[in-house]
């Protein structure tokens, strides 16, 4: 019974860190930065600017309001998504899942650990996220360009 349950845990430690090592991978491919800075330019989102305050070292208590920030980018990436996305399409690549399950993942750990970690920790899970919003606004451009237009 014992080793049932350490194989368990091995695998389990093994499949996030498997996870999460696929969702950074996946976040290096993106192609252009310059495509997801006008794709939110045009649709008024705010991820490439709190990236910019990110890498900048803002103070820590502006860090709280990023989040729900994020998540209403997230939001508004989502729907332009499943509006541009042509009847029969796939909506989502295997890609982008595993980015969505990633930005999940990475908004509930960051509202669980809010008061515990430190800023740099916080900061890292931030960039994080905007990192995949990135990649959706760029994903978006190439696939509507209509939505980059100025």
């Amino acid at each position: 019974m014992a080793m049932t349950l350490i194989i368990i845990a091995t695998c389990s430690v093994l499949f996030v860190y498997w996870f999460r090592y696929t969702a950074l991978l996946i976040l290096q491919t993106r192609r252009e930065a310059g495509l997801a800075r006008k794709v939110a330019v045009v649709n008024c989102l705010s991820f490439t600017d709190l990236q910019e305050s990110l890498r900048r070292s803002l103070a820590g208590p502006a860090l709280n309001g990023m989040l729900s920030s994020l998540k209403h980018d997230y939001t508004v990436l989502k729907g332009m998504r499943q509006s541009a996305v042509a009847p029969g399409m796939r909506q989502y690549t295997l890609e982008e899942r595993v980015l969505i399950i990633n930005f999940r993942l990475l908004t509930l750990w960051s509202s669980l650990t809010r008061r515990f970690r430190s800023d740099s920790s916080a900061r890292g899970t931030l960039l994080e996220m905007c990192d995949i919003l990135g990649y959706f606004a760029d994903t978006l451009g190439r696939l509507a360009p209509v939505t980059t237009r100025g």
